[in-house]
């Protein structure tokens, strides 16, 4: 099963008005993974207002976006790649170590790359330079071009619906691209996965408009 990721007006996510890459490229075809959403377009922009609101006043801070447009990014990206990305982040900051000396290892991709030892150390509250992109549901949630300085639920009701910011991530896949540079060929599809990344984030910042995780 595909993951589809979208940079959209939020509300266009909320009313089902988007078409998903599949489905533009097969007329007709049976929607895969979760029903769209399908709120009423006043609805949905009525409710974005509302989760700008509560984010703003739970962070202290304006996390607003003009949520007007159309979809501006649209592909399918891999449940597979999205977890080797990850696993890759979490391995600059929390490497395998292995021998006496428990010295660091280089990276090497896995069959589970979801089950890298340095996501669960993360998860389990371990520091890293790469919360928005590590913290981050697999199928679901949104990135906001705000400043928003932590991963969070967008709200107590909506736990999985985990949000980040479009901004901190792109900061996070620069930081990252750095080793990315040293890495041998063998590590392609971490590079392929890390270059779709900043392409949504890039069309997240420069159109002011959420990445939509839609899986």
């Amino acid at each position: 099963m595909g993951l589809d990721i979208f940079v959209m007006p939020m509300w266009r996510f909320l009313s089902g008005e988007y078409t998903g890459p599949v489905e533009r490229l097969i007329p007709n075809v049976i929607r895969v993974g979760g029903q769209k959403m399908d709120l009423a377009p006043e609805l949905a922009r009525k409710k974005v207002a509302s989760f700008q609101k509560v984010l703003s006043q739970v962070t202290d801070s304006d996390i607003s976006w003009p949520d007007e447009g159309e979809v501006v990014f649209e592909r399918q990206f891999n449940f597979r790649l999205w977890h080797l990305l990850r696993a890759y982040a979490a391995h600059q900051d929390h490497p395998v170590r292995a021998g006496l000396l428990r010295r660091s290892q280089p990276f090497t991709i896995s069959d589970e790359p979801e089950c890298h030892p340095g996501l669960a150390r993360i998860f389990d509250g371990a520091p890293t330079r790469f919360k928005h992109l590590i913290v981050h549901a697999d199928n679901e949630g949104f990135y906001f071009p705000c400043k928003l300085e932590h991963p969070m639920p967008l709200l107590p009701a909506e736990e999985r619906w985990l949000t980040g910011s479009s901004i901190h991530l792109l900061d996070e896949l620069s930081l990252l691209g750095q080793s990315l540079r040293h890495e041998s060929d063998t590590l392609k599809d971490v590079r392929d996965a890390w270059e779709f990344m900043v392409k949504a984030a890039k069309a997240s910042v420069d159109h002011r408009l959420p990445i939509v995780f839609d899986g």
